[in-house]
């Protein structure tokens, strides 16, 4: 029969280290990522990105955008700051705190939820809305109507994320666009322990004869 090959003589038993603990490598990637903090909004950035997008688009000729022209002080031609970064605020606490899996899940939802059909030039027609805040009285359902770079400052997200969610929806790659995909090489430490990688290897190789069988509960092969 086949000639056996150990490349290890130490004996490995259940209990071993390496079979129920993780390595400091993967500790450390855990502590650090307790440690990740959620984006703090800014009032000065909101702004600059207000100005920036100003005269956005034909649903407001505004300095602020479509979205800085909704928030004019009544019969007057000044615009109500204060009321416009509180909106904007409260936008962008419904996005604050999500990781970036459940960013491009978010605004999955909101292109599908805005998306009305195709035109004649095979283009997107979207109806995109910014959400009505019972403590806002300027935004409501007869003009809550915005562009695509008036929702992407509303939510804090980015224009290039809508984009790509719509190339990805028109070519068939949605799992590519909602799950992040990363290269491994030899020297990447996932958070498993030699036990849980057997346990992976059994369910997922089913003929391993001819490379050699991984031995249950130990990290060596025979």
């Amino acid at each position: 029969m086949g000639r056996e090959i150990f490349l290890s003589t130490r004996k490995k038993y259940i209990n071993s280290s390496g079979n129920n603990k993780r390595l400091f490598v993967q500790i450390k990637k855990q502590l650090l990522k307790g440690r990740e903090f959620p984006v703090q909004i800014n009032e000065g950035k909101i702004m600059g990105q207000l100005q920036i997008n100003g005269n956005c688009c034909s649903l407001g000729s505004h300095y602020l955008g479509c979205i800085g022209g909704k928030f004019l002080n009544n019969q007057s031609v000044s615009t109500d700051h204060s009321n416009l970064l509180s909106y904007i605020k409260e936008c962008r606490e419904i996005t604050r705190c999500k990781s970036k899996e459940e960013l491009k899940q978010f605004v999955a939802n909101i292109f599908d939820s805005s998306l009305v059909g195709m035109s004649k030039n095979n283009k997107t027609i979207m109806d995109y809305r910014l959400p009505i805040i019972k403590s806002v009285s300027q935004i409501n359902e007869t003009n809550n109507k915005v562009c695509r770079k008036g929702i992407a400052i509303a939510y804090g997200i980015s224009v290039k994320s809508l984009q790509a969610y719509s190339i990805a929806k028109r070519c068939n790659t949605l799992g590519k666009f909602l799950h992040n995909t990363r290269r491994f090489s030899d020297s990447t430490a996932h958070d498993l322990n030699f036990a849980e990688v057997a346990s992976v290897f059994q369910k997922n190789i089913t003929d391993h004869s001819s490379q050699g069988k991984l031995c249950p509960h130990t990290d060596s092969y025979s």
